[in-house]
Order: C-alpha cells, then structure tokens, then sequence
C-alpha cells in the first residue's frame, strides 16, 4: 500500500524464518495462484503484491517478509515485516494472518563522499605536508 492506503502493484516479497539472517523459505506458485511451500529441488519464485495465500506453513509460529522489489517510484522497505499465524480467538490454533505493508514514495538518494571527496583529501594533505616542509627546511638556512 502506499502512504494513502492505496493498493500497489509491482512489490516482489521473499519470505523468510527470522527478522535478520535466517532461512529462506522458498515457495512455488500453484496454477490457482495460490503459494506452497517448495519441496527439496525445486526453486522458490517471489511473492507477488496484493492478497498471497501460502500453503504448507507450520503454524503458530511468526514468518517475516522481505522486499525484493519496490512498485515503481517507490522506495524499497529496509526491514523485514513480521507475520504472525496464531488465531486471535484462540492461541493454540493457527489461523490466516494479513500483514499490510506501506510503501513511500521516493527515490533513493545518491551516495555521497565516495571516490571524489578522498582525492580532495589527499591532495589537500600532499599541500600541507609540502608546506610544512618548505618552512622548515626554510627556517634552516636563515639559521645557518
């Protein structure tokens, strides 16, 4: 969604067993469109935006959600949004879990201080070192 609760389009979502590091778990998309938990060997797609129904997961137990990719104009979220199965009438029994995920409008920003500024710095230090030595070197011959 976007910062006025409208639905987006274009989101690509990986899902994962922890809110850092962890294991991906890998889903297959079924011809219903529907996800399923992917079997040894197969290869795990993205989660499309909008409603995803995953089959196959273990309940009672909190799934985390990463973006791979960001709708156009918007900016990639940089943390995973938890999901939590658990039945809010009962505690024992998984259930379905919404999430809403809101993404901003916006563009990254370039990086700064790169490659650039540090040769600044270096030619700036090469002067002053070259500077302080003229004047010492300077001050020795009027001594003499």
């Amino acid at each position: 969604m976007d910062g006025s609760s409208n639905a987006l389009t274009g989101a690509k979502f990986r899902l994962y067993d922890a809110a850092s590091n962890g294991n991906e778990i890998k889903v297959v998309k079924n011809a219903d469109g529907t996800y399923r938990v992917a079997e040894a060997g197969e290869t795990g797609v993205d989660i499309d935006a909008g409603t995803a129904v995953v089959k196959g997961l273990k309940g009672l137990e909190t799934y985390h959600l990463e973006e791979t990719k960001a709708p156009d104009g918007y900016n990639i979220l940089t943390a995973r949004q938890a999901v939590k199965l658990v039945d809010a009438n009962d505690a024992t029994k998984a259930a379905d879990a919404t999430v809403t995920v809101k993404n901003n409008k916006g563009t990254a920003l370039p990086s700064t201080g790169s490659f650039g500024t540090t040769m600044f710095y270096l030619a700036g230090s090469v002067l002053l070192v070259g500077a302080l030595v003229y004047m010492i070197s300077k001050r020795r011959m009027n001594n003499i």
